[in-house]
C-alpha cells in the first residue's frame, strides 16, 4: 500500500527537541544554596560521626553472659562483627562466659528470697560463677582505659520460681560496676523466648520472668531488651513447636538483635559524653 514499507508505517519527520525552561536567576541561586547547604550539613554529619567513632569510644566493652542460649549464640559470627564493623576492631572487647542450667542465684551473691529457697536452682555457693566472670572481663581489659561498658544478658529458664529475679539482677549489675569501676554500665536483656507457654505448668513463673525482665530494661536509663519469641520455632511432623533453645539461624539473629542494641546504648552514651 502507497505510504508503507515492509517495516510497518512510515513515522513521522522527528521533531526538535524541546528548548527547557531557563529558571529565573533568583530561583537559580536559591536552589544552588539549598544544595551547598545540604552537602555541608552532610559533611558535618559525617565528621561528628568519624570523632564518635574515634574519639569518644575507644575502649567498648561488652560482657556477654548468661546460661545455654547465650552459650548457643557464637558471638563471632554476627555479634562481634556487626559491633566491630562501627567502632573498629581495635576499640571494642567482647568478653563471653556462659553456664547452661544456671539460675541468676549462681551470679549474684546474696540471697533477695525469704524464706531462701530450697527448690529448684539454689547453687550451695551464691554467686558461684561471677567470679570466674570477672576475673576473665580483667584479663581482657588489663591495660585498656575503658570508656563504656556493655552487659548483654540471656538468662531466665532455670528461675521459674525466682521470686525476685529482679533484685539478684540489680546486685548482679552493682557487683560489676563496682568491680569494673564503672557506674554508667549499659544492659541489654534477652527475654526468655515463648517456649511453655502453651503448657499450664510452670506458667506462672514464665510468665513472670518475661515481665521482668521487660520491666527492668525500660526502666533502666541505659537498657534495653530484645524479643526471642520467634528464634526457637522449629517444625516436627508437620507441626511448629516453640523449643527452649533456639535453631541455628535463630542464634544468628539472637547476635544481630543484641549487637543492634547495644550498638545504640553505646551510642547514645557517647552522645551524653560530648
Amino acid at each position: 500500500a502507497r505510504g508503507a514499507t515492509r517495516f510497518g508505517p512510515r513515522s513521522p519527520p522527528p521533531s526538535a527537541p524541546s528548548k527547557p525552561a531557563e529558571v529565573p536567576p533568583e530561583l537559580a541561586a536559591m536552589l544552588e544554596t539549598l544544595r551547598e547547604n545540604a552537602r555541608a550539613q552532610q559533611r558535618t554529619d559525617e565528621a561528628i560521626e568519624t570523632v564518635v567513632m574515634t574519639d569518644v569510644l575507644f575502649g567498648a566493652l561488652v560482657i556477654c553472659a548468661g546460661q545455654s542460649n547465650m552459650a548457643g549464640m557464637d558471638e563471632s559470627l554476627t555479634f562481634t562483627p556487626a559491633v566491630t564493623k562501627v567502632f573498629g576492631k581495635d576499640r571494642v572487647i567482647v568478653v563471653k562466659n556462659a553456664n547452661s542450667g544456671q539460675s541468676i542465684r549462681s551470679w549474684a551473691k546474696t540471697n533477695h528470697e525469704d524464706p531462701p529457697p530450697t527448690r529448684g536452682r539454689v547453687p550451695k555457693v551464691r554467686g558461684e560463677l561471677y567470679d570466674p566472670l570477672i576475673k576473665k572481663v580483667k584479663m581482657a581489659i588489663e591495660g585498656e582505659r575503658l570508656k563504656t561498658v556493655t552487659l548483654v544478658w540471656m538468662q531466665g529458664e532455670s528461675d521459674l520460681n525466682n521470686t525476685a529475679y529482679d533484685a539478684y539482677f540489680k546486685e548482679l549489675l552493682e557487683q560489676l560496676q563496682r568491680d569494673l569501676s564503672f557506674k554508667e554500665t549499659n544492659i541489654v536483656i534477652g527475654r526468655i523466648s515463648d517456649a511453655g507457654l502453651d503448657n499450664p505448668k510452670r506458667l506462672a513463673g514464665r510468665l513472670n520472668i518475661r515481665k521482668v525482665q521487660k520491666t527492668f530494661a525500660e526502666a533502666h536509663p541505659r537498657g534495653a531488651w530484645v524479643d526471642t519469641d520467634d528464634l526457637n520455632d522449629r517444625e516436627v511432623e508437620g507441626k511448629v513447636i516453640h523449643d527452649l533453645h533456639y535453631t541455628k539461624e535463630g542464634y544468628r539473629k539472637l547476635g544481630m538483635r543484641f549487637a543492634e542494641k547495644a550498638i545504640r546504648l553505646i551510642k547514645r552514651l557517647a552522645t551524653e559524653k560530648e
